[in-house]
């Protein structure tokens, strides 16, 4: 509990920029689940969340407007509008469209908040995720000794949640692989295994580059070993090796003696046979992983090497791409590309991009926010995913406090009550 007083002493910050980033942390990582279900589509209800919290901080005089972002923004709306108003393919869902501006317009807004402010909604997020990581060893204890919870032979928020209020066209339950009696632990809170993992790789993230605590980092690495899935790994693999050079030399033979001990894990969790299941589904169309990591790349560019100019220009419209083809796992560059057309993909990736790293706190928790929507979530219009990079690294508009203050980097060290200054917020633009 180190890093909590180390947080809790600095007598600066906004205790409201805080409670909504604890609200919007414990919806984007427990609540995520749940939705506002009607007859032809459905919200999360992260977003309602957003713009309410928004809406309260701009009473309050808490948000600013980044006008490079705005820019970039309309930018990306302007190109699109073609394909919303002059797309012949039938089924166009304009609805779509404006579910788009809703979860992305927030990046156009900062909010106005100290260091420690973002420190503290980062400690929420650490322990947030302590839920989902006890409810993954509860449940695969539960399916392993055989126990009916609630007549389900796993742990699962379904039985306590009307259905009408389940985010709908997600794999809850998921078997270990075909014919498996196992089932892949979603972490009771989250949607699929997949988010499990991700958010999870995601905790191993911010703890490397905050706090830099051992046991929270074994629970991380341990859950997202237990999950089965494959996309944390991914996200690991790409942020970790810019991660590592950034930690202290004892700090990486502590993680180094520990690779036995992960050997170990994998083996006992029966991982050597589950990647000699998986791997070769990168190369089989119709497997989960080549229609979540293949497919989307290759369907655009056989689609665009027809020649089709309206389909390079403007695409066949929002929300076709689902109506063709509901099985597979749209990335952003396929759906953009194949809804909206190249150019619109372009303006979109730019001004993403931008918005995350512009100001961010942390370029490499941007960086990881970055993986997770353009590579790993196989969505375009999903909050949790998108919202999460918003609140830990790219939502805020940091306050420049006097040196020596205690919402000074300085004053408050890495969160991990070691002092010095803290390399992630350093270069945050104000």
């Amino acid at each position: 509990m180190v890093a909590d007083r180390a947080i809790r002493a600095t007598d600066a910050g906004d205790p409201l920029i805080r409670w909504v980033g604890y609200a919007n942390i414990v919806t984007l990582v427990l609540l995520q689940k749940l939705a506002i279900v009607g007859s032809a589509t459905q919200i999360n209800i992260a977003l309602p969340v957003m713009w309410i919290s928004l809406l309260v901080l701009a009473v309050a005089g808490r948000l600013r407007i980044d006008t490079v972002i705005l820019g970039l923004f309309a930018l990306f709306l302007v190109v699109a509008l073609p394909a919303v108003l002059f797309a012949e393919t039938a089924h166009i869902s304009r609805l779509s469209f404006l579910a788009a501006i809703a979860v992305y317009a927030p990046f156009v807004l900062r909010m106005k908040a100290h260091e420690s402010d973002v420190r503290s909604i980062l400690w929420v997020f650490q322990l947030a995720l302590l839920g989902p990581a006890i409810m993954t060893f509860a449940d695969l204890a539960v399916q392993l000794l055989g126990v009916s919870v609630m007549g389900q032979p796993r742990l699962s928020l379904e039985p306590f949640v009307p259905a009408k209020l389940l985010a709908q066209g997600y794999i809850y339950d998921q078997p270990l692989w075909f014919g498996s009696t196992l089932q892949k632990p979603n972490g009771f809170f989250l949607l699929e295994p997949s988010y499990l993992s991700q958010f999870m790789a995601l905790g191993i993230i911010v703890e490397l580059v905050y706090f830099r605590r051992p046991l929270f980092l074994l629970v991380y690495l341990a859950t997202v070993a237990a999950s089965f899935g494959g996309t944390g790994l991914m996200l690991l693999a790409a942020v970790l090796p810019f991660v590592l050079v950034k930690l202290s030399r004892g700090l990486i033979i502590a993680g180094i003696a520990l690779l036995p001990v992960l050997a170990v894990t994998a083996v006992a969790l029966n991982w050597t046979e589950y990647l000699e299941r998986r791997i070769p589904e990168f190369t089989q169309p119709g497997s989960s992983a080549h229609s979540r990591f293949i497919e989307p790349f290759v369907r655009p560019a056989r689609e665009l090497e027809r020649g089709d100019v309206q389909l390079f220009l403007i695409g066949r419209g929002p929300g076709t791409i689902e109506t063709g083809d509901p099985a597979e796992q749209w990335n952003i560059f396929a759906k953009v590309t194949l809804e909206y057309g190249v150019p619109t993909l372009l303006a979109f990736v730019t001004f993403y991009t931008v918005a995350l790293f512009r100001g961010s706190t942390s370029a490499l928790v941007s960086y990881a926010g970055l993986i997770m929507a353009h590579f790993l979530s196989g969505a375009f219009i999903f909050p949790p995913v998108t919202f999460i990079a918003y609140y830990l690294s790219a939502g805020y508009g940091l306050i420049r406090s006097p040196a020596g203050t205690a919402a000074d980097p300085a004053a408050t060290g890495r969160g991990d009550g070691t002092g010095g200054e803290s390399p992630d917020l350093a270069g945050a633009a104000s």
